[in-house]
């Protein structure tokens, strides 16, 4: 999530083992570095808790292809492209797709959450309760 006028941006990332993290950064109001880096640090944070396998979705289709290509990412992301990648390698398994919006709602609202939060939270097991009340409105009924 970016905000211009406040020259910041929110990343959130969710592991499905009931983990995730929100983290502001500052300074920064381009969105594309923004869905990077939310990817490079959701990788990094399912390697920390030792996931064998990575899914990355989210819903930019640049981001998405970026770390499937094998030719080098000329662009201003290219950096984190190549962390990403080296990443990546370290798993067993890894699936790489793009996803409608509103298939991201959770890490979404993290995103908006870390624009409140001075620097990262990380959580695990116990879901913060606007979490829980975005996967009660999933549940189908």
């Amino acid at each position: 999530m970016v905000v211009p006028e406040i020259n910041k941006i929110g990343l959130g990332a969710v592991v499905r083992d009931l983990s995730g993290m929100s983290k502001r950064v500052n300074d920064m109001t381009c969105p594309m570095t923004a869905e990077a880096l939310t990817a490079l640090v959701g990788s990094k944070l399912a390697q920390k808790l030792e996931c064998q396998r990575l899914s990355i979705e989210g819903d930019a289709a640049d981001i998405i292809s970026a770390p499937k290509s094998r030719e080098t990412n000329l662009s201003k992301i290219g950096h984190i492209v190549d962390d990403i990648k080296k990443l990546v390698d370290s798993f067993q398994g890894v699936q790489i797709s793009q996803i409608k919006r509103t298939g991201n709602n959770v890490a979404h609202s993290f995103a908006k959450e870390a624009l409140f939060v001075h620097d990262m939270r990380y959580w695990r097991d116990v879901a913060p309760d606007f979490v829980v009340s975005i996967l009660l409105k999933d549940v189908p009924t």
